[in-house]
């Protein structure tokens, strides 16, 4: 998975853990947008990494509030560096999903 990051949509971004040396990953993001019944807009970003200290985060490096990670809030947008926050979302073998701020 992540053999083609143009077909899967996957975006290259900078991922710089706690601690460590700032390194560039191939990711997938998703963005999604809400409003609340106030009509406030609420953004959730989720990403999805390799689980792979190299090419990716590994479970054993992941930092939640700690690691940061510079991507675009929205696609095609400037990137920045957003904190990344909460516990994983979900974790396998191949891959760990978590959500930026």
């Amino acid at each position: 998975f992540f053999v083609d990051a143009d077909i899967l949509g996957g975006e290259s971004v900078t991922y710089y853990p706690l601690g460590g040396t700032a390194r560039t990953i191939t990711v997938l993001v998703e963005r999604r947008q809400y409003r609340d019944l106030d009509g406030q807009v609420m953004e959730d970003i989720q990403v999805v990494a390799r689980n792979n200290a190299t090419s990716g985060i590994s479970v054993a490096e992941y930092n939640q509030g700690g690691d940061e990670m510079k991507l675009a809030r929205r696609k095609g947008g400037t990137a920045e560096r957003l904190r990344i926050v909460g516990s994983l979302r979900s974790q396998d073998a191949g891959m760990i999903s978590f959500g930026v701020a």
